[in-house]
């Protein structure tokens, strides 16, 4: 009897613990996201106001552009060639950083 007493506390909790975890964790990715939108300066480019966050880390990594609702638009930098996703190549013309 005692068991099921325990058993009948004891899950309810672990339910509500696994539910709390993934919310701070989902939490902790917006507010990352936030960063991200927010950490360069604004530019104009292709008629978007937009953002740039270079690569935080070394080698393959790649820089972002994205824009003000924090959807990534390209790569301009970056990755194995140096020279990001291909998606936009002029972005360093446009948007001197």
């Amino acid at each position: 009897m005692l068991r099921k007493i325990l058993l009948l506390v004891t899950l309810p909790l672990l339910v509500f613990a696994i539910f709390y975890i993934k919310s701070q964790t989902k939490v902790e990715t917006l507010i990352e996201e936030v960063k991200v939108v927010t950490t360069k300066g604004k530019c104009n480019y292709k008629g978007k106001e937009v953002n740039y966050k270079p690569a935080e880390r070394c080698c393959d990594q790649m820089g972002e552009v994205r824009d003000t609702s924090g959807n990534i638009i390209c790569h301009p930098d970056g990755g194995i060639t140096g020279k990001g996703d291909g998606k936009c190549p002029d972005f360093f013309d446009i948007c001197p950083h």
